[in-house]
Protein backbone atom coordinates (compact mmCIF):
# COMPACT_ATOMS: atom_id res chain seq x y z
CA UNK A 1 0.00 0.00 0.00
CA UNK A 2 1.07 3.56 -1.16
CA UNK A 3 1.91 5.80 1.93
CA UNK A 4 -0.21 9.05 1.63
CA UNK A 5 1.99 12.28 2.02
CA UNK A 6 1.23 14.65 4.87
CA UNK A 7 0.72 17.55 2.40
CA UNK A 8 -2.21 16.00 0.27
CA UNK A 9 -5.80 16.72 0.59
CA UNK A 10 -4.26 19.75 2.42
CA UNK A 11 -5.01 22.35 -0.25
CA UNK A 12 -8.49 21.39 -1.55
CA UNK A 13 -9.76 21.10 2.49
CA UNK A 14 -8.40 24.43 2.86
CA UNK A 15 -10.23 25.86 0.01
CA UNK A 16 -13.47 24.20 0.68
CA UNK A 17 -13.42 25.84 4.22
CA UNK A 18 -12.95 29.21 2.54
CA UNK A 19 -16.35 28.56 0.14
CA UNK A 20 -18.42 27.65 3.49
CA UNK A 21 -19.38 31.26 3.82
CA UNK A 22 -20.39 31.28 0.37
CA UNK A 23 -22.50 28.11 0.09
CA UNK A 24 -24.42 29.03 3.21
CA UNK A 25 -24.82 32.45 1.54
CA UNK A 26 -26.87 30.93 -1.45
CA UNK A 27 -24.27 30.55 -3.97
CA UNK A 28 -25.24 27.50 -6.10
CA UNK A 29 -21.36 26.55 -6.59
CA UNK A 30 -20.80 23.72 -8.88
CA UNK A 31 -16.94 24.22 -9.39
CA UNK A 32 -13.98 26.35 -7.97
CA UNK A 33 -10.99 26.73 -10.07
CA UNK A 34 -8.41 26.71 -6.97
CA UNK A 35 -10.55 23.65 -5.20
CA UNK A 36 -9.88 22.20 -9.00
CA UNK A 37 -6.49 23.07 -9.31
CA UNK A 38 -5.65 21.69 -5.71
CA UNK A 39 -7.53 18.65 -6.47
CA UNK A 40 -6.17 17.94 -9.60
CA UNK A 41 -2.67 18.83 -8.13
CA UNK A 42 -2.93 15.97 -5.58
CA UNK A 43 -3.59 13.48 -8.77
CA UNK A 44 -1.07 14.48 -10.85
CA UNK A 45 1.46 14.08 -7.87
CA UNK A 46 0.15 10.75 -7.71
CA UNK A 47 0.45 10.08 -11.56
CA UNK A 48 4.26 11.39 -10.77
CA UNK A 49 4.80 8.80 -8.18
CA UNK A 50 3.48 6.14 -10.55
CA UNK A 51 5.40 7.04 -13.30
CA UNK A 52 8.64 7.48 -11.96
CA UNK A 53 9.28 10.87 -12.63
CA UNK A 54 7.95 13.97 -13.56
CA UNK A 55 6.64 15.17 -17.32
CA UNK A 56 9.80 17.37 -17.25
CA UNK A 57 11.87 14.21 -16.78
CA UNK A 58 10.03 12.07 -19.75
CA UNK A 59 10.35 12.26 -23.62
CA UNK A 60 7.62 14.81 -25.14
CA UNK A 61 7.71 12.53 -27.89
CA UNK A 62 7.97 8.90 -26.61
CA UNK A 63 4.64 6.86 -25.87
CA UNK A 64 5.34 7.39 -22.15
CA UNK A 65 4.24 11.20 -22.23
CA UNK A 66 1.51 10.40 -24.18
CA UNK A 67 0.06 8.00 -22.08
CA UNK A 68 0.76 10.23 -18.89
CA UNK A 69 -0.82 13.29 -20.98
CA UNK A 70 -3.94 10.85 -21.65
CA UNK A 71 -3.91 9.85 -17.58
CA UNK A 72 -3.27 13.73 -16.86
CA UNK A 73 -6.53 14.60 -19.10
CA UNK A 74 -8.39 12.06 -17.05
CA UNK A 75 -7.54 12.88 -13.70
CA UNK A 76 -8.49 16.58 -14.56
CA UNK A 77 -12.28 15.45 -15.52
CA UNK A 78 -12.13 12.78 -12.41
CA UNK A 79 -11.31 16.06 -10.04
CA UNK A 80 -13.67 18.18 -11.16
CA UNK A 81 -16.56 15.30 -10.90
CA UNK A 82 -15.30 14.85 -7.47
CA UNK A 83 -15.56 18.47 -6.89
CA UNK A 84 -18.98 18.78 -7.91
CA UNK A 85 -20.37 15.84 -5.63
CA UNK A 86 -18.31 17.19 -2.79
CA UNK A 87 -20.04 20.64 -2.94
CA UNK A 88 -23.41 19.12 -3.74
CA UNK A 89 -23.21 17.25 -0.33
CA UNK A 90 -22.15 20.06 1.66
CA UNK A 91 -24.59 22.33 0.19
CA UNK A 92 -27.02 19.19 1.39
CA UNK A 93 -25.97 20.05 5.04
CA UNK A 94 -27.20 23.39 5.28
CA UNK A 95 -30.72 21.93 5.82
CA UNK A 96 -31.38 19.41 8.62
CA UNK A 97 -35.04 18.73 7.00
CA UNK A 98 -37.16 21.65 6.84
CA UNK A 99 -34.49 23.41 9.08
CA UNK A 100 -32.16 25.80 7.81
CA UNK A 101 -29.34 25.32 10.49
CA UNK A 102 -26.73 28.35 11.69
CA UNK A 103 -23.79 28.57 10.31
CA UNK A 104 -21.77 27.04 13.11
CA UNK A 105 -23.94 23.86 13.35
CA UNK A 106 -23.19 24.28 9.31
CA UNK A 107 -19.69 24.46 9.67
CA UNK A 108 -20.00 21.39 12.19
CA UNK A 109 -21.60 19.00 9.74
CA UNK A 110 -19.37 20.30 7.12
CA UNK A 111 -15.90 19.40 8.53
CA UNK A 112 -16.40 15.70 8.37
CA UNK A 113 -17.75 15.91 4.83
CA UNK A 114 -14.49 17.85 3.78
CA UNK A 115 -12.62 15.20 5.59
CA UNK A 116 -14.34 12.30 3.84
CA UNK A 117 -13.65 13.32 0.06
CA UNK A 118 -10.10 15.02 0.77
CA UNK A 119 -8.81 12.57 3.75
CA UNK A 120 -10.62 9.12 3.44
CA UNK A 121 -11.62 8.35 0.01
CA UNK A 122 -8.69 10.25 -1.46
CA UNK A 123 -6.08 8.03 -0.06
CA UNK A 124 -7.63 5.15 -1.71
CA UNK A 125 -8.10 7.31 -4.95
CA UNK A 126 -4.35 8.43 -4.80
CA UNK A 127 -3.19 5.18 -4.89
CA UNK A 128 -5.55 4.17 -7.48
CA UNK A 129 -4.09 7.18 -9.75
CA UNK A 130 -0.17 5.54 -8.42
CA UNK A 131 -1.52 2.25 -9.76
CA UNK A 132 -2.50 3.45 -13.40
CA UNK A 133 0.44 5.02 -14.25
CA UNK A 134 2.37 2.35 -13.15
CA UNK A 135 0.26 0.16 -15.05
CA UNK A 136 1.11 2.65 -18.08
CA UNK A 137 4.51 2.72 -17.67
CA UNK A 138 4.65 -0.82 -17.81
CA UNK A 139 2.79 -1.40 -20.47
CA UNK A 140 4.67 0.86 -22.48
CA UNK A 141 8.14 -1.13 -21.74
CA UNK A 142 6.23 -4.96 -22.32
CA UNK A 143 5.06 -3.17 -26.09
CA UNK A 144 8.85 -1.96 -26.31
CA UNK A 145 9.89 -5.27 -25.80
CA UNK A 146 7.08 -7.77 -27.23
CA UNK A 147 9.15 -8.55 -30.05
CA UNK A 148 11.84 -10.57 -28.02
CA UNK A 149 9.46 -11.15 -25.04
CA UNK A 150 5.92 -11.58 -26.66
CA UNK A 151 4.06 -13.50 -22.62
CA UNK A 152 2.94 -11.97 -20.08
CA UNK A 153 2.74 -13.58 -16.96
CA UNK A 154 -0.09 -12.23 -14.23
CA UNK A 155 1.10 -11.99 -10.35
CA UNK A 156 -0.80 -11.54 -6.87
CA UNK A 157 0.98 -11.34 -4.41
CA UNK A 158 -0.65 -14.63 -2.55
CA UNK A 159 -0.73 -13.48 1.18
CA UNK A 160 -3.71 -13.47 3.94
CA UNK A 161 -4.70 -10.14 2.15
CA UNK A 162 -4.95 -11.43 -1.07
CA UNK A 163 -8.44 -11.68 -2.77
CA UNK A 164 -9.91 -15.04 -3.63
CA UNK A 165 -10.75 -13.48 -7.21
CA UNK A 166 -7.13 -12.24 -7.32
CA UNK A 167 -5.37 -15.35 -6.82
CA UNK A 168 -7.72 -16.91 -8.79
CA UNK A 169 -5.58 -15.23 -12.09
CA UNK A 170 -2.39 -15.99 -10.54
CA UNK A 171 0.22 -17.45 -12.58
CA UNK A 172 -1.80 -16.81 -15.75
CA UNK A 173 0.29 -16.40 -18.83
CA UNK A 174 -1.11 -14.71 -22.46
CA UNK A 175 0.66 -13.11 -25.13
CA UNK A 176 0.84 -9.65 -24.46
CA UNK A 177 -2.04 -8.67 -27.67
CA UNK A 178 -3.95 -11.55 -26.13
CA UNK A 179 -7.53 -10.07 -25.20
CA UNK A 180 -7.20 -11.30 -21.75
CA UNK A 181 -5.06 -8.45 -20.78
CA UNK A 182 -7.95 -5.62 -21.78
CA UNK A 183 -10.11 -6.92 -19.21
CA UNK A 184 -7.52 -8.04 -16.54
CA UNK A 185 -4.43 -6.23 -16.83
CA UNK A 186 -3.76 -4.80 -12.96
CA UNK A 187 -4.95 -2.92 -11.12
CA UNK A 188 -7.92 -4.98 -10.80
CA UNK A 189 -9.79 -3.27 -7.61
CA UNK A 190 -9.33 -0.65 -5.13
CA UNK A 191 -5.68 -1.23 -3.68
CA UNK A 192 -4.90 -4.02 -5.68
CA UNK A 193 -1.47 -5.02 -5.28
CA UNK A 194 -1.15 -7.70 -8.12
CA UNK A 195 1.09 -6.92 -11.14
CA UNK A 196 1.84 -8.55 -14.70
CA UNK A 197 5.13 -9.77 -15.62
CA UNK A 198 6.84 -9.64 -19.10
CA UNK A 199 8.26 -12.75 -19.24
CA UNK A 200 11.95 -13.66 -20.79
CA UNK A 201 12.25 -15.20 -24.21
CA UNK A 202 9.46 -16.61 -26.24
CA UNK A 203 8.79 -19.73 -25.19
CA UNK A 204 6.51 -20.22 -23.03
CA UNK A 205 3.11 -22.06 -23.29
CA UNK A 206 -0.06 -19.93 -22.85
CA UNK A 207 -2.34 -21.10 -20.26
CA UNK A 208 -5.34 -22.25 -22.34
CA UNK A 209 -9.23 -19.99 -22.08
CA UNK A 210 -11.09 -22.90 -20.54
CA UNK A 211 -8.52 -23.18 -17.62
CA UNK A 212 -9.44 -19.64 -17.33
CA UNK A 213 -12.18 -19.01 -14.83
CA UNK A 214 -13.41 -15.36 -14.95
CA UNK A 215 -12.95 -13.85 -11.63
CA UNK A 216 -15.80 -11.43 -10.08
CA UNK A 217 -13.92 -8.66 -10.98
CA UNK A 218 -15.86 -5.05 -10.80
CA UNK A 219 -16.72 -3.55 -13.90
CA UNK A 220 -15.31 -0.15 -13.21
CA UNK A 221 -11.94 -2.54 -13.60
CA UNK A 222 -12.26 -4.49 -16.53
CA UNK A 223 -9.75 -2.44 -18.42
CA UNK A 224 -6.55 -2.07 -18.91
CA UNK A 225 -5.49 1.43 -17.46
CA UNK A 226 -2.29 1.32 -18.75
CA UNK A 227 -3.31 0.75 -22.57
CA UNK A 228 -6.23 3.21 -22.84
CA UNK A 229 -4.24 6.41 -20.51
CA UNK A 230 -7.14 6.66 -17.77
CA UNK A 231 -6.99 6.24 -13.83
CA UNK A 232 -10.33 6.46 -13.05
CA UNK A 233 -13.02 5.08 -15.97
CA UNK A 234 -15.98 6.65 -16.96
CA UNK A 235 -18.00 3.87 -14.59
CA UNK A 236 -17.04 5.96 -11.66
CA UNK A 237 -20.18 6.89 -9.65
CA UNK A 238 -18.61 10.01 -9.53
CA UNK A 239 -18.88 10.51 -13.49
CA UNK A 240 -22.13 8.10 -13.55
CA UNK A 241 -24.03 10.33 -11.41
CA UNK A 242 -22.83 14.09 -12.70
CA UNK A 243 -26.25 15.67 -14.58
CA UNK A 244 -25.41 16.26 -18.21
CA UNK A 245 -25.98 19.64 -18.59
CA UNK A 246 -23.63 20.24 -15.60
CA UNK A 247 -20.78 18.75 -16.91
CA UNK A 248 -21.01 20.98 -20.13
CA UNK A 249 -20.65 23.65 -18.19
CA UNK A 250 -17.66 22.01 -16.45
CA UNK A 251 -15.86 20.58 -19.66
CA UNK A 252 -14.09 24.27 -20.92
CA UNK A 253 -12.80 25.26 -17.46
CA UNK A 254 -11.12 21.13 -16.91
CA UNK A 255 -9.71 21.95 -20.65
CA UNK A 256 -8.51 25.34 -19.54
CA UNK A 257 -7.21 24.01 -16.89
CA UNK A 258 -5.53 21.09 -18.51
CA UNK A 259 -4.02 23.82 -20.85
CA UNK A 260 -2.84 25.78 -17.96
CA UNK A 261 -1.28 22.88 -16.57
CA UNK A 262 1.11 21.66 -19.14
CA UNK A 263 2.33 25.45 -20.22
CA UNK A 264 3.32 25.18 -16.11
CA UNK A 265 5.20 21.86 -16.92
CA UNK A 266 6.49 23.12 -20.36
CA UNK A 267 8.37 25.83 -18.98
CA UNK A 268 10.11 23.94 -17.02
CA UNK A 269 11.17 22.00 -20.09
CA UNK A 270 12.22 24.51 -21.78
CA UNK A 271 16.05 25.93 -20.74
CA UNK A 272 16.11 29.96 -20.47
CA UNK A 273 19.52 31.45 -21.16
CA UNK A 274 18.96 34.92 -19.49
CA UNK A 275 20.78 37.84 -21.63
CA UNK A 276 23.10 35.44 -23.75
CA UNK A 277 23.12 34.79 -26.44
CA UNK A 278 23.08 31.65 -28.66
CA UNK A 279 24.20 30.89 -32.41
CA UNK A 280 22.29 29.59 -34.85
CA UNK A 281 22.98 29.50 -38.32
CA UNK A 282 19.73 28.85 -40.04
CA UNK A 283 18.11 32.14 -38.00
CA UNK A 284 18.67 35.30 -40.40
CA UNK A 285 20.08 37.30 -37.88
CA UNK A 286 22.48 33.94 -36.17
CA UNK A 287 21.54 35.05 -33.01
CA UNK A 288 18.64 33.55 -30.81
CA UNK A 289 17.60 34.97 -27.35
CA UNK A 290 15.79 32.94 -25.02
CA UNK A 291 14.83 33.99 -21.49
CA UNK A 292 11.85 34.44 -19.72
CA UNK A 293 10.17 37.03 -21.21
CA UNK A 294 10.33 35.32 -24.53
CA UNK A 295 9.14 31.97 -22.99
CA UNK A 296 6.06 33.53 -21.48
CA UNK A 297 4.90 35.40 -24.48
CA UNK A 298 5.45 32.16 -26.73
CA UNK A 299 3.35 30.13 -24.43
CA UNK A 300 0.83 32.55 -22.76
CA UNK A 301 -1.98 34.44 -24.55
CA UNK A 302 -3.41 33.17 -27.75
CA UNK A 303 -0.37 31.56 -29.22
CA UNK A 304 -0.47 28.00 -27.82
CA UNK A 305 -4.23 27.33 -27.75
CA UNK A 306 -4.27 23.60 -26.81
CA UNK A 307 -1.74 20.91 -25.36
CA UNK A 308 -0.59 19.88 -28.59
CA UNK A 309 0.31 23.46 -29.92
CA UNK A 310 1.97 23.41 -26.04
CA UNK A 311 4.16 20.87 -27.10
CA UNK A 312 4.74 22.08 -30.44
CA UNK A 313 6.36 25.23 -28.84
CA UNK A 314 8.32 23.08 -25.85
CA UNK A 315 9.69 21.74 -29.38
CA UNK A 316 11.00 24.70 -31.69
CA UNK A 317 12.03 26.32 -28.53
CA UNK A 318 14.26 23.23 -27.60
CA UNK A 319 15.42 23.27 -31.86
CA UNK A 320 15.81 26.26 -33.01
CA UNK A 321 18.17 24.34 -35.68
CA UNK A 322 15.07 22.52 -37.02
CA UNK A 323 13.43 26.32 -37.94
CA UNK A 324 13.15 26.64 -41.44
CA UNK A 325 12.93 30.29 -42.61
CA UNK A 326 9.87 31.15 -44.77
CA UNK A 327 9.65 34.89 -45.24
CA UNK A 328 9.78 38.48 -43.47
CA UNK A 329 6.34 39.57 -41.80
CA UNK A 330 6.41 43.47 -41.52
CA UNK A 331 5.40 45.06 -38.56
CA UNK A 332 1.90 46.01 -38.69
CA UNK A 333 0.85 43.41 -40.98
CA UNK A 334 -3.24 42.87 -41.32
CA UNK A 335 -3.07 45.22 -38.13
CA UNK A 336 -5.54 48.04 -38.64
CA UNK A 337 -3.57 51.14 -38.47
CA UNK A 338 -6.51 53.82 -37.82
CA UNK A 339 -7.50 51.66 -34.69
CA UNK A 340 -5.90 53.25 -31.93
CA UNK A 341 -5.31 49.70 -29.60
CA UNK A 342 -3.22 48.85 -32.44
CA UNK A 343 -1.50 51.96 -32.59
CA UNK A 344 -0.63 51.80 -29.49
CA UNK A 345 0.60 48.30 -29.88
CA UNK A 346 3.05 48.66 -32.59
CA UNK A 347 4.12 51.64 -30.30
CA UNK A 348 4.94 49.65 -27.32
CA UNK A 349 6.79 46.76 -29.74
CA UNK A 350 8.86 50.23 -31.29
CA UNK A 351 9.84 51.26 -27.89
CA UNK A 352 11.01 46.77 -27.26
CA UNK A 353 13.17 47.75 -30.39
CA UNK A 354 11.55 45.14 -32.14
CA UNK A 355 11.78 46.36 -36.02
CA UNK A 356 9.89 43.05 -37.76
CA UNK A 357 9.11 39.44 -37.40
CA UNK A 358 10.93 36.32 -39.01
CA UNK A 359 8.76 33.80 -40.02
CA UNK A 360 9.51 30.17 -39.75
CA UNK A 361 8.09 26.56 -39.83
CA UNK A 362 8.92 23.01 -38.55
CA UNK A 363 7.81 19.85 -38.00
CA UNK A 364 6.38 18.28 -35.02
CA UNK A 365 4.46 14.86 -35.07
CA UNK A 366 4.40 14.99 -38.82
CA UNK A 367 2.25 18.46 -38.50
CA UNK A 368 3.92 21.69 -40.22
CA UNK A 369 3.86 24.56 -37.82
CA UNK A 370 4.79 28.32 -38.31
CA UNK A 371 6.52 29.94 -35.86
CA UNK A 372 7.26 33.86 -35.59
CA UNK A 373 10.41 35.09 -34.20
CA UNK A 374 10.87 38.97 -33.38
CA UNK A 375 13.47 40.23 -34.75
CA UNK A 376 15.46 43.33 -32.40
CA UNK A 377 17.08 45.71 -33.56
CA UNK A 378 20.34 44.73 -31.52
CA UNK A 379 20.70 41.93 -33.78
CA UNK A 380 19.03 39.16 -32.47
CA UNK A 381 15.93 37.37 -32.71
CA UNK A 382 13.13 36.07 -29.79
CA UNK A 383 9.97 33.49 -29.92
CA UNK A 384 6.83 35.58 -30.33
CA UNK A 385 3.96 33.22 -31.99
CA UNK A 386 3.07 30.37 -33.05
CA UNK A 387 0.27 28.94 -35.55
CA UNK A 388 -0.63 26.05 -37.79
CA UNK A 389 -1.45 26.39 -41.70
Amino acid sequence: MQVLAEHIGNGASSILETLLQRLYNGEQLTADRRLLRATARDYTEALQRGYGGKLTDIDWNSPDFDTLEKLTQNVYQFAAAKNYHELRDLTDAIRDGDKIRSFDEFREQALPIIGKYNRNWLRTEYNQAIAAAQSGARWNEFARNKQTMPYLQYQAVMDENTRADHAALHGIIKRIDDTFWDKYMPPNGWGCRCEAIQLPGSNYTETPDDKIFPPAVPKMFQINFGKQGIAFPVSHAYFKNMPRNVWRGLEPQVRSEVLIYYKGQARQSMPSFGADLTEHSNLQTGKLKRNGNAKTTVLDGKHARTVEEVKAVQYAWNNPNKLEFERVSPMGEHKDLTNEEHIHNLEKKARRRVEEYLQYKFEYKGVEYHIKLEKISDGFEQFYSLTKP
